[in-house]
């Protein structure tokens, strides 16, 4: 059995450092190919993540490396 993701703490780790990099969510979403209403949803885990958008935030353009998945 493999163990359940807690989305709600994989949204407030993309908001973070999102913040961190001083980024809004309208600059984050064009960085990797999808809208603000998007990583809004993201990140209050109104929408579960998916594996190719987690590896995008954590490996996208300008090596964000968002999420400390290095």
């Amino acid at each position: 059995m493999q163990p359940e993701i807690n989305y709600t703490m994989v949204g407030q780790r993309i908001r973070t450092a999102r913040l961190q990099k001083k980024l809004s969510q309208a600059e984050l979403g064009s960085l990797v190919g999808c809208s603000n209403n998007h990583i809004s949803h993201i990140e209050t885990a109104q929408t579960k993540v998916s594996l190719s958008m987690l590896s995008k935030l954590a490996h996208g353009k300008r090596n964000l490396c968002l999420c400390g998945f290095n």
